[in-house]
């Protein structure tokens, strides 16, 4: 499984300019690590609802993420 380290080297190939400064990378990766964070925070609050409200969820996370990714010009692969 890749890290949250590497997976952030993913998405600044894919997503941030060749020519973005320094600081903006080191902001978005601030950021990305951030999400990744929140995630792990609720996964933990997860845990601790039943297996019908823990999918439920999941399904509305994923429905938030595709719908930001519509909204904005990305489609699912």
């Amino acid at each position: 499984m890749k890290t949250i380290a590497q997976r952030f080297i993913e998405f600044q190939h894919m997503c941030i300019s060749p020519h973005a400064s320094p600081i903006q990378r080191a902001e978005m990766c601030i950021a990305f690590f951030a999400g990744a964070k929140s995630m792990l925070d609720a996964g933990i609050e997860i845990a601790d609802l039943s297996d019908d409200d823990g999918v439920r969820t999941l399904e509305g996370f994923h429905r938030e993420c595709r719908a930001f990714g519509e909204a904005h010009g990305h489609k699912e692969d």
